[in-house]
């Protein structure tokens, strides 16, 4: 099989998709991708025959001369459709094959990503999903499934809780008020606030960027007890955060929620305004975000109803009648969105109208690498292996009781990518949706550098 055909077929292997979904009446000849084995595939390419395609058809080899240097290309009897008995260009009819094929393999219209959000309903039992990409012209496609808590239909105009992502908004504000001489990035935390488990050496910076060592209370076995047992009311977040620090201050690194509780502080101590007032001021109303707001503290249009707490194992009705989201400022996880605010806030600050330059550079750094998968900046995380080179994607995941939230910006095209569900579930479709977004702009990328050598 040639090599340009077996790179299409082992991308779909990898994302194990293969259905009968587009018009052809063939079987599957007993190859189900869901589990089929990857040596199995392996074995069916090399025997000439496409594992991704509904029919799984032979491509023998054929007479018609092959463009762009392959050896075997396809021959039209072995499709579901009639041997056309007409004079044909042989060179456009092996580029009509190809495209034909490619087509079943790759799935790369709206079908794809809608199939990919109804797995993932799939697997959360039924309940929603909700997936919206729009790249840099602003044309959106969107894929939704599932049902919320009601058993209502799920519908792409939601608000739900957006959990850390909340914190790239906190960031952004930060920077806004160290661009104006307000504050340095460089001050102690303490100069702010006043706990015992914030370490005097930590830095603003350190807050941001989590190296300050100062411990994540949603570590604590005690706050997820009490989490479970539905309290009446949210309590003092900071009851539960231990009192000595992690590590020495800019010396390691550690993901902790609080760290951005008390930036809200900061960003009161500082204006002398509630940090939900300066968000809404230097944020919300300067690019016209109608749906976001901070929860319990503002108000809106009410989440998407959810249907699972992260706090548990298992789907159905949340039992709490409150939810507790967040801590005590909420600036750790407590904002409530929508896929058409947070597509405008990240391009509005990846476009360079809500910080500067040098602000936007210094979020982007990557100050710390944790894995050789992703680096954590500035409230973002930069994807350092995604499915295509063709890609630089800057990223913010959340996680509430009941939500879940995924948002990727690919600086190169200006592409967002929006996932969300009303459950605990974690989005492992991440990879899906993004060789959804980015393969076409991959293949073509390749296909250019290829003629150009």
């Amino acid at each position: 099989m040639p090599y340009f055909l077996q790179l299409a077929c082992m991308k779909k292997i990898r994302g194990k998709r293969c259905d009968n979904r587009n018009g052809h009446d063939g079987t599957l000849d007993d190859v189900n991708m869901d589990s089929l084995p990857h040596e199995k595939a392996t074995v069916l390419i090399d025997q000439g025959r496409c594992p991704c395609h509904p029919c799984n058809q032979s491509l023998p080899d054929a007479s018609i001369h092959p463009p762009m240097g392959l050896t075997k290309p396809l021959a039209a009897e072995r499709f579901h459709m009639q041997r056309l008995r007409l004079e044909v260009n042989p060179l456009i009819l092996t580029l009509l094959l190809i495209g034909l094929l490619l087509v079943g393999c790759t799935d790369s219209g709206p079908s794809g990503l809608q199939r990919i959000a109804d797995d993932a309903a799939e697997v959360r039992g039924g309940y929603g999903f909700l997936v919206a990409i729009t790249d840099g012209e602003g044309k959106r496609t969107t894929a939704v499934a599932g049902v919320d808590a009601t058993g209502a239909p799920m519908s792409d105009d939601v608000t739900w809780h957006i959990g850390s992502v909340t914190k790239t908004f906190v960031a952004v504000v930060i920077m806004q008020l160290a661009e104006e001489g307000l504050l340095s990035l460089d001050d102690p935390a303490a100069r702010y606030v006043h706990h015992e488990f914030v370490p005097a050496k930590a830095t603003l910076f350190d807050l941001l960027h989590h190296s300050s060592g100062v411990p994540d209370y949603v570590a604590s076995e005690q706050w997820v007890t009490l989490m479970r047992s539905c309290p009446d009311e949210t309590p003092n977040t900071y009851d539960y955060v231990a009192q000595e620090p992690l590590f020495e201050p800019g010396k390691d690194w550690g993901y902790s929620n609080t760290n951005y509780l008390l930036l809200g502080e900061v960003i009161e101590k500082v204006t002398g305004m509630p940090p939900e007032t300066v968000i809404r001021q230097r944020i919300l109303e300067r690019i016209g975000l109608a749906d976001t707001y901070l929860a319990d503290v503002e108000t809106g249009q009410p989440p998407v109803p959810a249907v699972a707490d992260f706090f548990d194992s298992g789907f159905g009705p949340i039992e709490c009648e409150t939810t507790p989201v967040g801590g005590v400022t909420g600036t750790d996880s407590r904002m409530v969105s929508s896929v058409d605010d947070l597509d405008a806030f990240f391009r509005a600050l990846f476009e360079g109208n809500l910080v500067s330059e040098g602000s936007l550079e210094a979020m982007t750094s990557e100050h710390y690498v944790g894995s050789d998968v992703s680096g954590y900046g500035l409230g973002m995380i930069h994807l350092l292996k995604p499915p295509t080179d063709a890609v630089d994607i800057w990223a913010n995941g959340g996680g509430v009781v009941g939500y879940k939230t995924l948002v990727m910006y690919d600086l190169k095209s200006r592409t967002t990518v929006i996932a969300m569900t009303p459950t605990g579930r974690d989005i492992q479709e991440q990879e899906d949706l993004l060789r959804w977004a980015f393969g076409q702009r991959s293949t073509d990328a390749q296909r250019s550098a290829t003629k150009g050598r």
